[in-house]
Parts: structure tokens; C-alpha cells; sequence
């Protein structure tokens, strides 16, 4: 679907060490600016890449520039360490203001819970949050190398 419609551009929410920032830039996606939202710091190569463009902050300083800016984005990708109910609330926090109708919207979900049945109502929650602003919904299990993830 990206590679029918190239987007231009995008934002990745902890972003370092670069991973999603690096696919993003890359001719397969063709984002021609990747705004990579971290504290942290990138890999140099993802730094090199001449559309990427670090906004060393928290997302919602970065949002607020990006807004002050009149940037308005086409993919939107969240994979930072934050408990899934944040990373809906960064999302609805971009809303209109920031995304483009249609954009592309790639959220990771952590699971921040004592437990899996926690977690999993709690994901529960935050997907039918999710309909509420969302035409097209997936959910897909990854693989994950930590207990928690």
C-alpha cells in the first residue's frame, strides 16, 4: 500500500536508535522528511540520511514544534517504551492538527501490566479507543525478544 502511494512526511515516536527512522527514509518507503522524536540518541547512519531530522525531545515538545511549523504528516509510527494507553493518547494528542486524512498509523503496544489479562484488557480498551478515529484497524502479534513485550 505505501509503495501505491508514496507518503512525504512522516514522524517516528521513540525513534532511537533509528530502526523505524531508517525504513521510513528508505527508497522502499519514500518518505521525503522523517521527523525522528526521541531523547536519545540516533545511529549516525540514520542521522546521515538527509530527510531525517531529530527532534531530540519528548513527543509532546516535538508535537507542539511540528504543529508551530505547519507540518502536516502521512505516516505516523510509535514504538516507544510507554504503556499503550499513552501511546493512544500521543496519537489522539496528533490528531487533525498534525495527521493527514488516511495517514498511515503503526502503533506498538507495550505491555507495561502486572499480568497478561491486564494487559490484554487494557489493550482491549484502547483498541475500541482506536475505532473511534481509525477506518482500518490491524492487529498483529509480534514477536518480541523481552518477557514483557
Amino acid at each position: 500500500e505505501v509503495a501505491q502511494r508514496p507518503p512525504g512526511s512522516a514522524v517516528d515516536v521513540g525513534a532511537a536508535p533509528g530502526g523505524w527512522t531508517a525504513c521510513l527514509a528508505s527508497p522502499a518507503w519514500g518518505c521525503s522528511k522523517v521527523y525522528a522524536v526521541d531523547p536519545g540518541q540516533l545511529d549516525e547512519e540514520v542521522l546521515a540520511r538527509p530527510q531525517v531530522q531529530h527532534l531530540q525531545m519528548r513527543w509532546q515538545e516535538a508535537f507542539e514544534c511540528l504543529r508551530s511549523a505547519g507540518v502536516r504528516l502521512e505516516v505516523l509510527t510509535c514504538d516507544a517504551n510507554i504503556p499503550c494507553d499513552q501511546a493512544l493518547d500521543m496519537l489522539m494528542a496528533a490528531g487533525t492538527r498534525l495527521l493527514e486524512p488516511g495517514a498511515l498509523v503503526v502503533l506498538t503496544f507495550k505491555n507495561c501490566s502486572r499480568t497478561k489479562c491486564d494487559f490484554e484488557e487494557l489493550k482491549a480498551k484502547q483498541l475500541a479507543r482506536l475505532s473511534d478515529v481509525c477506518t482500518q484497524i490491524k492487529e498483529v502479534q509480534l514477536i518480541a525478544n523481552r518477557k514483557l513485550e
